[in-house]
């Protein structure tokens, strides 16, 4: 037992002590902070306005593609020829080309051509794919004369609400249990991964050095692994403790800033507070989001252009 013992405490301890450790364990929940800000701020350099070139020769969809509420795409026909349109593109102010060609069938609409200089992105190009699959619809009620508030009516959206059984009633939700369970078995895997592989690369110094060994004399393989799997083991306990302690204080730190935040938000005056009264709660946060971040992105944005 005391072999199993000065195992442990060895494999434990020189891992522990190591630079790489401290920093990884500091500076890993920044890590991870950063890289949210990070992609929500590609994010917000992402969201320019996209002008999106229309070519229809069959003249069914003159009109009937909307653009984004929010401005960040619009619709411009064109009169032009497809090869003058598309030779030009480059030049162009425009993102893309929709070309809808003279012999288009709405039975089989397969031939919708989308053109660009680059990528445009999988939430411009799924709101295109929209507003055709929204102007197709409107174009095949008109061919068989039927009635579009009729056919409103069929869309229902229902929400099935889920109800646990157990001590008292609870109401399920399914899409957060399976976040949850999604991010659990993807934490689990990397912990198995990661420590896994410490416990592999331990094994292999033994196997060239075997300092254990040396240091005790004479240890059976079994104790040799059990100590170096239970000590490893324990590093990887020490991380993820450290971790929840450090996540907690900045999320408390967070809370500290953005209350100090809202309590500026309450000095607004009277007439401010009874327009922003009339907002939803979202609303009023994205403002003091906005607000707090915005100018910093600006400046980021400035310094970025040419």
């Amino acid at each position: 037992m005391t072999k199993l013992l000065l195992i442990i405490f060895r494999e434990y301890w020189t891992r522990v002590r190591k630079w790489s450790f401290i920093i990884i364990t500091l500076l890993g929940p920044f890590g991870f902070a950063l890289l949210f800000i990070a992609s929500a701020f590609i994010q917000d350099l992402s969201d320019s306005k996209k002008t999106i070139y229309v070519v229809d020769e069959s003249g069914d969809f003159t009109d009937k593609l909307k653009d984004a509420d929010d401005g960040s795409l619009y619709f411009k026909y064109r009169d032009e020829a497809l090869d003058s349109v598309k030779g030009g593109l480059a030049s162009s102010p425009a993102d893309g080309l929709l070309y809808i060609p003279g012999d288009f069938d709405p039975e089989h609409p397969n031939n919708i051509r989308l053109f660009s200089q680059k990528q445009l992105g999988l939430q411009a190009k799924n709101f295109i794919e929209g507003q055709v699959s929204s102007a197709l619809k409107e174009i095949r009620i008109s061919i068989y004369n039927l009635d579009e508030k009729a056919l409103d009516k069929l869309d229902v959206n229902v929400d099935v609400r889920s109800v646990i059984l157990g001590e008292g009633e609870q109401k399920g939700y399914a899409a957060i249990a399976s976040v949850i369970g999604l991010i659990s078995g993807f934490l689990i895997y990397m912990t198995l991964f990661i420590y896994g592989t410490m416990v592999m690369k331990g094994v292999m110094e033994e196997k060239t050095n075997r300092i254990v060994e040396v240091l005790i004399s004479s240890v059976r393989p079994f104790q040799l692994l059990l100590g170096k799997i239970i000590g490893i083991g324990g590093v990887g306990i020490t991380q993820f403790l450290l971790w929840i302690v450090l996540i907690s204080f900045t999320y408390l730190g967070l809370g500290i800033a953005f209350s100090g935040s809202m309590e500026g938000f309450q000095q607004m005056s009277q007439g401010q507070m009874g327009a922003a009264q009339q907002m939803n709660q979202e609303e009023v946060a994205a403002i003091v989001i906005r607000k707090r971040w915005r100018p910093s992105w600006k400046a980021c944005n400035r310094s970025t252009l040419p």
